[in-house]
């Protein structure tokens, strides 16, 4: 298929396409690139524990939660 006939067919604009060929090329894929860093530093690590302080502490703030 076309370029043109697939923007028709698919309703999405040429340069989209083209971005997917290029990524294609770069990549040997059409996977969206992650939006997420590869190694996140999480603060928190458990998350057991995170839910039931949690459940523990609902009725505060975000704010008053962080002094906790």
């Amino acid at each position: 298929m076309s370029k043109t006939e697939a923007v028709q067919v698919f309703q999405i604009s040429r340069n989209t396409i083209n971005l997917w060929l290029q990524r294609r090329a770069e990549t040997g894929d059409y996977q969206p690139k992650s939006n997420r860093p590869n190694k996140t530093n999480a603060k928190i690590t458990d998350w057991e524990k995170f839910s039931q302080f949690a459940v523990r502490h609902g009725d505060k703030t975000q704010a008053q939660m962080a002094q906790l």
